[in-house]
């Protein structure tokens, strides 16, 4: 959530400004606007909603500058406004500010006090008052915001301009990433890697607590106490992943359908990890798996692996609730973090809580020099490319297909399955990418069902065991995007209080399982939950629900369903996957038909930098 970025060298800075505002779009935001520094002062533009509203007033704008600074605002202190848009002024300093500083009430009082007057309701104008009231004082720039940085609280990163030297400007990181990048002696500052990748082929990312100093072709990098580092700058090799559409109407229906390459780049690259061979696997006989929204969703499904495949306990938490996760855990406890950004402001608290009570970390993320991956003592990549979408599709289905190679290969390390398997590391994930490739070819079928329940008030899912987990991201995925009321229920829980609910208006959603074991031996289990399921099926049916099943075919659910696509036949480790495809392409359709606005629903943001 939020985008910064910034620019100084020898060129017009207004294009690099719009370029990299669009290129952070996909992190959600509400309202945009630049600043350009020249000679002649300090030229403010903003804008509520897209960045096209705010290349629009610049288009009729003649603006000419040394540097600027450009923002895309995602709103937590005050409301969606022009004057709550950044870029913020106070005197001579000019900001754009990611993150929250959780004590600014007691700040802005303080500046209140003095006589000072703040036009917006945000927390960053606070801070460009409390920078300005330093260089009044008549300290430069970088001193003013050395002796500002100890007053404040949070996790925030910021870039500043003071119109006395418009060529430089100054970025701040504590918590929360600003990368920095050098082309052909422009020198650009971002929140994301991404930011930069349309003008430079490589950056770095400051460490938290450090400060850049950027003039045109150089740089320096100082400590919140102002000295000027020595450390050797380790730059890394920036992806410009494809954001054209190529054909599709929206994002996450792109990102739907890169799913087989995604999961089949994600096994591929971890076969190659030597990090994944070198994990210490017997020193852990408990993990605990933390993440947000979707991400704590791959981690309920991994939680099945980890139990049954090798033969551990698992627990999952919310990350956001980590003060209260860590009380029981011994030292044998591997904590597993996931998020796709790699910056989700929850998940990071979480990892450094572990961290200070010396507990193994193992975080998994789509992001490489990401704060969550730099601070873990062990990482693991997904390959899923930069995901656009709000809405998580391939992120989740690559980081479900690496936990469960991560589960295979652990079972092999203690010798838990038989080394015979080993060659492929995971024998089911290798059919996986085409039965994915099959599921997608429901696509036409899911839409024609959308469009019968557009008149739907509300949304069941049920399953059983992983696939009540499953069914838990499809809801997720609806309501996301949809806007619809929908819920996930274990099947065996709808006669204890959720059946009061179902009516002729309701749409139940029930998840089966025919998961083969892999071989030829039936599962008992499966024929037991498929007993118990067919029984919910006559529960809702009989109070004028409609009935939509999912999984693989089976005569008795295609004869008493008013829908059944089925799915390819799978393993049941693997089945969930194809399962939340459906649900993916089920969310989408619905809520296109219904006109909402797909890659960007209201209130959400992609990375949430901020608790």
């Amino acid at each position: 959530m939020c985008g910064i970025i910034g620019y100084t060298g020898n060129e017009n800075p207004v294009s690099f400004l719009i370029k990299g505002l669009k290129q952070l779009e996909y992190r959600g935001y509400d309202s945009a606007g630049i600043a350009v520094f020249s000679d002649n002062g300090t030229h403010i533009v903003r804008a509520v909603g897209p960045v096209r509203n705010l290349e629009h007033k610049v288009s009729k704008l003649s603006l000419q500058g040394f540097s600027g600074i450009g923002h895309t605002r995602w709103a937590t202190h005050g409301k969606v406004t022009e004057g709550n848009s950044h870029p913020h002024q106070a005197g001579r300093i000019t900001l754009v500010h990611n993150g929250i500083i959780e004590n600014y009430s007691e700040l802005k009082e303080q500046i209140e006090q003095i006589g000072r007057t703040l036009k917006s309701e945000t927390d960053t104008e606070v801070l460009a008052h409390l920078i300005d009231i330093e260089v009044e004082k008549g300290f430069l720039l970088l001193e003013a915001i050395t002796r500002v940085i100890p007053k404040l609280r949070g996790s925030y990163a910021f870039v500043v301009s003071d119109p006395e030297d418009p060529r430089c400007l100054i970025g701040v990181s504590q918590g929360i990433p600003l990368w920095v990048g050098n082309s052909n002696g422009n020198m650009l500052l971002s929140s994301d890697s991404r930011g930069l990748s349309l003008f430079t082929n490589e950056g770095f990312v400051l460490k938290s607590a450090e400060i850049v100093q950027c003039r045109p072709g150089s740089f320096q990098v100082f400590d919140f106490s102002g000295h000027l580092t020595t450390k050797n700058i380790s730059l890394t090799q920036l992806s410009n992943d494809s954001s054209e559409l190529v054909g599709f109407e929206h994002y996450m229906m792109k990102e739907i359908y890169e799913q087989p390459l995604a999961v089949l780049n994600t096994k591929a690259k971890l076969i190659q990890s030597a990090q994944l061979y070198s994990l210490p696997f017997k020193l852990w006989d408990h993990v605990q798996l933390m993440g947000c929204g979707s991400a704590r969703h791959a981690g309920l499904v991994a939680k099945h692996y980890f139990e049954q495949i090798v033969g551990v306990t698992a627990t999952v938490d919310y990350a956001s609730e980590f003060s209260d996760c860590f009380n029981h855990t011994q030292p044998s406890t591997l904590v597993i973090l996931i998020s796709q950004s790699g910056e989700t402001a929850d998940t990071l608290s979480a990892l450094r809580a572990a961290k200070n009570r010396g507990l193994a970390t193992l975080s998994i993320t789509n992001r490489k020099q990401s704060s969550l991956s730099l601070e873990s003592d062990f990482c693991l990549f997904t390959e899923a490319g930069c995901e656009i979408s709000v809405a998580s599709t391939k992120a989740f289905t690559s980081q479900v297909s690496l936990l469960l190679a991560l589960a295979y290969e652990w079972s092999y390390q203690i010798e838990r399955v038989e080394s015979s398997f080993r060659p492929q590391l995971n024998p089911y994930l290798s059919a996986l990418p085409e039965q994915i490739a099959q599921t997608l070819q429901r696509d036409k079928q899911i839409r024609f069902i959308a469009e019968k329940l557009l008149s739907s008030r509300s949304f069941f899912f049920l399953g059983r065991g992983v696939l009540f987990n499953v069914a838990q991201e499809c809801a997720l995925k609806l309501k996301e995007i949809s806007y619809c009321f929908a819920e996930a229920y274990p099947a065996g829980e709808l006669k204890h209080g959720p059946l009061a609910l179902i009516d002729k208006d309701s749409t139940v959603i029930l998840l089966t399982t025919r998961g083969s074991t892999g071989d030829s031996v039936s599962d008992p289990l499966t024929h037991l939950q498929q007993d118990k399921m067919k029984n919910t099926l006559q529960e809702v049916k009989s109070r004028g629900a409609f009935i939509w099943t999912w999984g693989a075919d089976t005569p008795y659910f295609r004869q008493e369903s008013h829908e059944f696509p089925p799915l390819p036949s799978s393993h049941r480790f693997t089945e969930p996957i194809l399962h939340t495809v459906l649900g993916q392409l089920f969310a989408y359709h619905l809520a296109h038909l219904k006109g909402a606005e797909i890659d960007k629903p209201r209130n959400l943001a992609k990375s949430v930098t901020v608790e």
